[in-house]
């Protein structure tokens, strides 16, 4: 993932874990889940326990579909999030957008304020996702007077244009990898041939 640290020393990595309400340009982040990565010099990798989960119930929701594990049903998005959702045990806020603004808009900008203390963050599908996380931020009621959102995201979006290391793509990296060790083993088959 390019993220090796030098000799003697450990870097921190988020991986994040995102939802949408779909695909389209109204789209909006329904949930958001990250674990901490720390990455050792030698290569070593220890990964930690999911350290945030938090769920906003969006404008919209009610026109996705949602299966839910333990029973198969199949229900709305608004009414199956997020308690269907999230795992026996686990905690996770849970923040209706529309009927409380101002607790979205603070939850957001604490996760985008704990992503910049991180060397790296990780998403699967990065541009998409973190696309949706920006427009999310913008598109919440409140956003044009909350400053501290502003700020939040004012820094973050300062910190993916000037840092080219910060956001890893794992689903391109991981098909760049492939597409190489692919390239490799059709060569050592080409070569090797008797034909």
């Amino acid at each position: 993932m390019g993220i090796r640290p030098a000799a003697g020393s450990v870097k921190r990595m988020l991986m994040i874990d995102s939802e949408t309400t779909g695909l389209g340009a109204l789209s909006r982040i329904r949930s958001l889940s990250s674990t901490g990565i720390t990455v050792r010099d030698n290569g070593g990798i220890n990964i930690g326990d999911t350290r945030s989960r938090v769920f906003f119930r969006q404008p919209g929701m009610e026109g996705g579909l949602i299966r839910i594990p333990t029973t198969g049903e199949v229900v709305s998005l608004g009414q199956g999030l997020p308690g269907q959702e999230i795992p026996a045990g686990a905690a996770a806020d849970i923040i209706d957008v529309v009927v409380n603004p101002e607790q979205a808009r603070t939850r957001l900008a604490q996760e985008l304020t704990d992503y910049l203390s991180y060397d790296a963050i990780a998403f699967k599908n990065a541009r998409f996702d973190v696309e949706q996380l920006m427009t999310t931020a913008r598109s919440m009621p409140g956003f044009e007077t909350d400053q501290n959102l502003k700020q939040a995201l004012t820094a973050f979006s300062e910190r993916i244009t000037n840092d080219p290391h910060f956001i890893v793509d794992v689903d391109f990296s991981g098909r760049v990898y492939m597409r190489k060790k692919n390239t490799r083993k059709n060569a050592r088959i080409c070569c090797t041939s008797n034909t």
